[in-house]
Parts: C-alpha cells; structure tokens; sequence
C-alpha cells in the first residue's frame, strides 16, 4: 500500500506544491530534485524565509541564512565539526549526561521531561562552547 507521499510522487512527479493548512508545502522526490535544493546554485531557496513568519527568534542562525551569508558562516564553523572535534565533544559530554541523569532521580521521582532535557541539554551547551562548569540541578 503506498503512502500519500508515494502516491502524489507517482501522480506529479518530481515535484509536488500543496497546502496543509495556512502553510503552503513542497515535496521534492529523487536525488536530482535534492541535489538542485541543496545545492541551489541558482539561489532559488531560502531557508531563512519559511521561518521568519512562524519562528521568528532564531534570525540569525547559521541554518537561516541563505547565499553567500550562509556559506561564509558554515566556513567559520567548519573546524567545530570535524570528527576530531566532534569526538572531543562526545568525550568531554558523557561524563555530564551521566551525572545529569543520575540527579533526576533525586527528589519525589516527579519530573517533566521536556523540561529535564532542555536543561541538561542547555548546560551541556552552555559547557562545551562556552566553556562554563556545569553542575547538574534539581529540577522543582
């Protein structure tokens, strides 16, 4: 049985524009139609626009640029993600999801996840790229 996806590709072809509510969609099929998207060297897309009107608080993240902007950005971040550096991120961030995890099971055992997670998610972060010590916390 095929998908509504796998149905509107056999129907349309490559590329298929609907709208799922207030949001108009795009539905790009096969590697020719992802390269071109990825690749955009006729700088067709954004992809700052889309989330502008319904994420406006992250403006000027490095996933929301478009064009040269972007590639300049993503040239300046290329040594924080080579494996090296990745590596040493996963090293040094272990130790701290371990602890992290292990405080949430103080206190009354009630806890939010989402919130738990973004916290320990947020120190992690904090830790790492800013540098800061982090010290597990009790979640009220």
């Amino acid at each position: 049985m095929l998908t509504p996806l796998q149905r509107m590709h056999e129907r349309y072809g490559v590329g298929v524009l609907y709208r799922m509510g207030p949001m108009p969609m795009v539905h790009l099929f096969g590697p020719d139609a992802n390269r071109a998207v990825l690749l955009d060297r006729e700088g067709l897309f954004s992809a700052r626009k889309p989330w502008m009107g319904s994420w406006p608080h992250l403006p000027n993240g490095l996933l929301l640029r478009d064009g040269e902007e972007h590639k300049h950005q993503r040239k300046i971040m290329h040594e924080a993600f080579k494996r090296a550096a990745l590596r040493n991120y996963a090293e040094r961030m272990n130790p701290m999801i371990a602890a992290g995890i292990a405080a949430w099971g103080e206190g009354d055992g009630k806890r939010l996840a989402f919130q738990s997670y973004k916290e320990l998610t947020l120190d992690i972060a904090a830790s790492i790229f800013v540098a800061r010590r982090s010290v597990p916390r009790r979640i009220a």
